[in-house]
C-alpha cells in the first residue's frame, strides 16, 4: 500500500521540484545572456572609432583651417582633379605639427574643401562640403562622414564623382600612418553612391592608375 502511495506521489513531487528550479534556471539563462552582451560591448569597445574633436550636436567639432598654413608643420600631398577631370593631381601642404591620426583625417578633408592653390588643378570637394564625423576603425579602416548635402553638390559624369571620391581616397590613406581604406559616409549612412556612379557601400582603398606621376 504505501509502495502504491509512492508511486502515485512520485510524479507529483517531480513536477514541484520542476516548478522550484524553474525560476532559478530562467535567472541563469538571464544573466548569460546578459553577461554576453555585456561582453560585446566591451568587445566592440575596444575596437570602436575615436571621434573628431570635442562633442557637439554630430559629435565632432571641424578642424579650423588657419592652422593649416602655420609654419613647422608637416608636409602632405593632397589630390586634386586636372581641369579636364581625367586623373588625379598632387600638390603640396602643410598641416599643423602635434595633429593625431583622428584629426588629421579632419584637417585633411578641411584642405581638399579649401580646394587648390596651385595653376591646373580642380577641387574635388565644394566649399560647402561640412564634416560629420572622422574615424579609425581596425585594419587600416579611416570613416568619413560627411553631412548628406555633399550629394548634391557631386560633380556631373561618371569620371567626376570617381575623381571626388578617390581624391579623398588618396589624399588620407598617403598622409595618415596605418589608413589603407577608406569608408564615406553621408549623413551617417553608408550609401550605395554619390551620385550614381562610384559604390560607396565599402570601404575603397588607392587606385594608382587614376593619378598623375609628379614630374
Amino acid at each position: 500500500m504505501a509502495r502504491d502511495q509512492l508511486r502515485k506521489d512520485a510524479p507529483a513531487a517531480r513536477a514541484a521540484a520542476r516548478r522550484r528550479t524553474r525560476p532559478r534556471g530562467r535567472a541563469r539563462r538571464r544573466w548569460v545572456a546578459w553577461g554576453a552582451v555585456l561582453l560585446a560591448l566591451l568587445v566592440a569597445g575596444g575596437v570602436l572609432v575615436q571621434r573628431l574633436g570635442l562633442p557637439d550636436r554630430h559629435g565632432v567639432l571641424p578642424v579650423a583651417l588657419p592652422g593649416l598654413t602655420a609654419p613647422g608643420g608637416r608636409e602632405v600631398t593632397l589630390y586634386f582633379a586636372d581641369p579636364r577631370w581625367t586623373q588625379l593631381v598632387p600638390e603640396s601642404r602643410r598641416l599643423p605639427a602635434g595633429l593625431d591620426a583622428v584629426r588629421s583625417l579632419g584637417a585633411l578633408v578641411e584642405a581638399l574643401a579649401e580646394g587648390p592653390r596651385e595653376e591646373g588643378r580642380a577641387a574635388v570637394l565644394p566649399r560647402a562640403a561640412r564634416l560629420r564625423g572622422a574615424y579609425l576603425g581596425p585594419d587600416g579602416l579611416a570613416v568619413i562622414d560627411f553631412e548628406a548635402e555633399l550629394a548634391a553638390y557631386a560633380p556631373g559624369g561618371a569620371s567626376g564623382e570617381l575623381l571626388t571620391v578617390y581624391g579623398v581616397v588618396h589624399t588620407l590613406c598617403e598622409n595618415v600612418p596605418g589608413v589603407r581604406s577608406v569608408l564615406i559616409l553621408l549623413g551617417g549612412e553608408a550609401r550605395e553612391t554619390l551620385a550614381g556612379h562610384v559604390k560607396l557601400s565599402e570601404p575603397l582603398a588607392p587606385d594608382p592608375q587614376w593619378v598623375r606621376e609628379r614630374p
